[in-house]
């Protein structure tokens, strides 16, 4: 899988668990430690987080980090 994929698979999965539990990209940007336009970016797949964001992330979203960040190209349901 190229990394970029797997960043579009992440930030896909980022998005859709911020907009189901109805959370702004401010909020969960806060929660994390980081900027919003540093969130944007990740939810459209240019960046990959480090490990310590992703912890954050997956805190700041409520589940597990592995729901996020596996590597495969499943869509979080």
């Amino acid at each position: 899988m190229e990394q970029t994929e797997m960043q579009a698979a992440w930030g896909t999965r980022i998005r859709r668990l911020r907009q189901r539990r109805e959370l702004t990209v401010t909020r969960v940007a806060e929660q994390v430690g980081i900027t919003r336009r540093y969130l944007y970016a990740l939810e459209r797949g240019q960046y990959a987080p480090s490990v310590s964001v992703q912890m954050r992330i997956a805190e700041a979203l409520g589940v597990e980090p592995g729901e996020i960040f596996s590597y495969d190209l499943k869509d979080a349901s």
